[in-house]
């Protein structure tokens, strides 16, 4: 490797990381999507065909991130838009507006439950979080009566686990007891 191939390759570093960060900061994308998007970009700027890009995007997240690390971030930035639009902060209000605060643990489960249904534990957690903190904020309290809502949206059947083709038992054994409780 020359030095000139050297050069090129941390000019490119360099226009990578400052694109990243332009479209992160003037465009407000999120990170992750700001990354695919400057990654396939390089990919038609070095002449690739989009069918190759697609593969080495493919390949190359697949390996770094996984199947659950991709499902995580987009049910991270939907927890994101939830909390940025307000809806989390307008069902915050609606759930203590309709409980009593003895019922409240009982109806973050229920929450948690109905998010669960459709969703990974994973992702359930994280769209579930800026809701328990939403709540916890507009009762001026800890999150200890709280804790365990987000724990039930892995006690939901089980889904198909993509990566051994099998039911996937193995849900986490905490939150079983009664919410709210010591």
């Amino acid at each position: 490797m020359s030095s000139f191939d050297t050069q090129l390759l941390l000019i490119a570093l360099a226009s990578v990381l400052v694109l990243v960060a332009l479209i992160v900061s003037r465009i407000r994308l999120h990170p992750l999507l700001a990354l695919l998007v400057v990654s396939i970009g390089v990919g038609f700027a070095t002449g690739m065909a989009p069918g190759e890009i697609v593969k080495n995007l493919t390949n190359g997240a697949g390996k770094t991130l996984g199947a659950v690390g991709v499902v995580i971030a987009l049910g991270a930035m939907l927890g994101k838009i939830l909390a940025d639009s307000g809806t989390t902060e307008r069902l915050a209000s609606a759930i203590l507006q309709r409980t009593s605060e003895r019922m409240i643990p009982w109806a973050m489960t229920l929450v948690a439950f109905v998010i669960g249904i459709p969703m990974f534990f994973e992702v359930g957690l994280v769209v579930m979080l800026p809701l328990i903190f939403s709540v916890a904020r507009k009762l001026e309290s800890s999150l200890k009566t709280l804790r365990r809502a987000p724990c039930l949206t892995g006690k939901n059947p089980p889904k198909k686990n993509r990566s051994l083709g099998k039911p996937d038992f193995a849900r986490p054994a905490i939150g079983a007891e009664a919410p709210g409780r010591g």
